[in-house]
């Protein structure tokens, strides 16, 4: 249940940071989330890996379609490649910063909470 509240969350409120701040706010966005939710290692990489992707990928097929496709294609004249060849490396891009991200509040979140994850090994020291 936290894997799809932090997929909403991070897909909502990066789309929304994106008004106010550069390109960088989706990764404080998904940073924390990842502090608030503190999923396992793998399923919060997994979880803002796709949220940015999609977010990413959403928003760039919004881009390449108002203006024709013109603007890729001379971006990939530029760099020798095509312009579906950048359309997956921005995804790509938007999910690695995602992933990096959310897994990064992840465990910042365990480091200054003392708490652990769902399914995590580590447990919180019982004070006497």
């Amino acid at each position: 249940m936290r894997f799809f509240t932090g997929l909403l969350i991070i897909i909502l409120l990066a789309y929304l940071s994106n008004f106010i701040f550069p390109w960088w706010g989706v990764v404080v966005v998904a940073a924390a989330v990842g502090f608030g939710l503190r999923m396992s290692g793998g399923l919060s990489f997994l979880c803002g890996f796709i949220s940015l992707a999609l977010l990413w990928g959403i928003h760039t097929t919004l881009i390449n379609s108002a203006n024709g496709g013109e603007l890729s294609a001379k971006i990939g004249e530029v760099f020798g490649t095509s312009s579906s060849a950048l359309w997956w490396l921005t995804i790509l891009i938007g999910g690695l910063l995602g992933g990096f991200a959310t897994i990064t509040g992840t465990y910042g979140g365990m480091l200054v909470l003392g708490e652990t994850t769902e399914g995590g090994r580590r447990r919180r020291r019982r004070r006497r």
